[in-house]
């Protein structure tokens, strides 16, 4: 095998694992939105679960931003790695802020993260509104932008 599959390869797999750690923080954040809800209902077990769930985000953030970098450094866009380190360092407020009970601060960091983790997901995952916007068959006609090509006399 030469050096062009090799590293073809290796691109494949990272993005491959960077969809995957990408999906598993999306679905523990999603884990952390229905823990907070049982916790302002009062459950204890669920505040007590959503704080060891709130580690567990963390470690997959460091593994996603690993793993963004180890994809760029491969050939990926830069744009993963800047928003998994966006993602990173948004943890640690959300994290502080949950433990000083900054309710302000902690909801609304938290449905941000939550929605910036699905955008990068629904990305990261090949599935663009496109793709179901124009039947298979018309899609060659259309150009990048989306719009139709000229239409010939």
């Amino acid at each position: 095998m030469d050096g062009t599959n090799s590293a073809a390869n290796t691109a494949m797999n990272l993005a491959t694992a960077f969809r995957w750690v990408t999906a598993t923080q999306l679905a523990i954040l999603l884990t952390q939105a229905l823990l907070a809800g049982l916790a302002l209902s009062g459950n204890a077990t669920a505040l007590s679960a959503h704080m060891a769930v709130a580690v567990a985000a963390l470690v997959i953030s460091v593994a996603q931003a690993t793993l963004a970098f180890l994809w760029r450094r491969a050939g990926a866009p830069g744009w993963p790695l800047a928003i998994s380190l966006l993602l990173l360092v948004a943890e640690i407020p959300q994290m502080a802020s949950g433990r000083w009970q900054l309710f302000v601060l902690h909801l609304p960091l938290g449905v941000a993260l939550f929605g910036a983790t699905v955008a990068l997901a629904i990305y990261v995952s090949g599935w663009h509104s496109r793709q179901i916007a124009v039947p298979p068959e018309a899609r060659a006609q259309y150009r990048l932008n989306g719009r139709p090509a000229a239409q010939k006399a």
